[in-house]
Parts: C-alpha cells; structure tokens; sequence
C-alpha cells in the first residue's frame, strides 16, 4: 500500500548520507591519496605559469582551450566554419589542454570549500533520499536493494559527468576512471547510510 515518506525521515536520511558520502571522499582523497598518482606535474612549472599570466584573457577567470577557438557572435558563417577547421587542425597536431584558469589565484589555505561541499553533498543525498522514499512509496524494498538504488544514481552521475568529459573533452583515462570509481563507491557508501533511514 502506497504510504507517505516522512519529510523529516527524508532531511534526516540526507544527512547522514552526504556526512558518509564527505567521509568516504576524504578517505579517499586525503587519508588514502588514491587519485594522486593521476595527477601530473611539469617538471618545470614555471614557464607553464609565465604563459599563463602573459595570457590570462584580460584577466578574467574561466575555462580556456588550448589550441584556442575564435568565435563570436557577430562572425559570418563561413568565418566560424573556418575557425572550427583550423582549431581542429590545431588540435589534431597538439599540444591539447583544458585550462581552468584563475589570475589572481585561488585561497589554497582556506578550508572554506570542505564545509560547502559537505553542505553540497548533504543536498546531492537529500535529493537521493527523495528519489529512494519515491521507490518504496508502493511498497517495502529490501535494505540491499534500497541500497542499489542510491548506488545506481552514482553510476547514472559518472555517466553523465567524467564519462561525457571523456568522450567530449578529451578527460585522460586514467582520472576519468578515477571519478567514476569516485561517484560509485561515494553514492553507495552513502545508500548504506540513506536506506537505513529510508524504507
């Protein structure tokens, strides 16, 4: 018989699932430093930095390709269907890189963006726990398989996050595969936490 799931049930359940998911990315990313080895260093950095403040786009923040892409809004077509063939071109021969580039750096000391990501993580579980009190609304499920609900919406978010990046951005193979065992395993550490609420 379809039942009403407690709101307070539903915030409840968020929130032990974004603190488990929180908890299992800091094991993972700062204890276990398992997504380290992906990530590459120059061995010398600093004409790296010396380019990127020479070019830094006025300035402003943002996302930049290299090779650069000319577009604008008042370009005739042909002129933006010749600036798309020659990126191509460019990008082909390489060097290929995606830059998220702040000029004026970011406050690496600060511990500002933990807390907003436990907050973040909070929501991302609030909302699975809405998704998983809509699954048992027509009746009880058992415990693993309120479980593989939740888990089931980190493969959905690896799909449509680092597997597009993939395929579209050119994301290495390596970090990708590292994201995705990310979103899996943090959504299914957290489905323990919300499906024992949820039911």
């Amino acid at each position: 018989m379809a039942h009403a799931m407690p709101m307070k049930r539903i915030l409840f359940a968020g929130l032990l699932g974004g603190i488990a998911a929180w908890t299992w990315g800091a094991i993972v990313w700062v204890a276990l430093g398992l997504h380290l080895p992906s990530i590459n260093s120059f061995s010398d950095p600093a004409p790296i930095k010396a380019a990127l403040s020479a070019a830094d786009g006025q300035g402003t923040s943002g996302m930049y390709w290299v090779p650069s892409l000319k577009h604008s809004a008042d370009m005739a077509e042909e002129d933006q269907v010749a600036a798309q063939e020659a990126w191509m071109d460019e990008a082909t021969e390489g060097p290929y890189a995606i830059v998220y580039l702040h000029p004026e750096g970011v406050n690496a000391h600060s511990m500002h963006y933990l807390w907003k990501g436990l907050l973040l993580e909070i929501l991302a579980a609030t909302l699975a726990a809405w998704i998983l009190a809509l699954a048992c609304a027509c009746g009880p499920l058992p415990y693993m398989k309120r479980v593989a609900v939740v888990a089931t919406l980190g493969v959905f978010s690896a799909i449509v996050a680092p597997i597009l990046g993939w395929n579209y951005m050119h994301f290495p193979g390596e970090w990708t595969l590292n994201l995705v065992f990310d979103h899996v395993t943090t959504w299914a550490v957290a489905g323990l936490a919300i499906a024992w609420r949820i039911r």
